[in-house]
């Protein structure tokens, strides 16, 4: 792993914060050396939406669209999701979506703790 991140022409991570934890060492898992001295710079893409994509104003694959000004209208895109995963449709049961990998290092014990019996 050491020879790919000298020899790369560039390398990337997934956020600017993880690019500066790695530079730093205390992320870098035995690769600090490799990572402190390439010449080429380490770069980070920030995580995030396409919010010209992901608009809920507009989005034609909510059940209804909504906005700041009218957050009760989210109602109808619990009840659908909840439908579609086989749920009963209830507003006052918390659903709850994450995108990660199911590992320690993205925090997921931290849920665990948060919500006992939830995972």
């Amino acid at each position: 792993m050491a020879r790919g991140i000298w020899a790369a022409d560039a390398v990337n991570t997934v956020s600017p914060m993880h690019a500066e934890e790695l530079r730093t060492g205390g992320y870098a898992v035995g690769l600090t050396k490799a990572i402190q001295t390439r010449k080429e710079p380490l770069e980070g893409t920030l995580n995030g939406l396409d919010e010209s994509l992901y608009d809920p104003t507009v989005d034609k694959d909510f059940t209804q669209t909504f906005s700041a000004a009218n957050l009760d209208r989210r109602e109808a895109n619990k009840k659908a999701l909840q439908e579609k995963c086989g749920f009963a449709p209830n507003l006052e049961v918390p659903l709850l979506g994450v995108v990660s990998r199911l590992i320690e290092e993205q925090g997921m014990e931290l849920l665990e703790k948060a919500l006992p019996g939830a995972i």
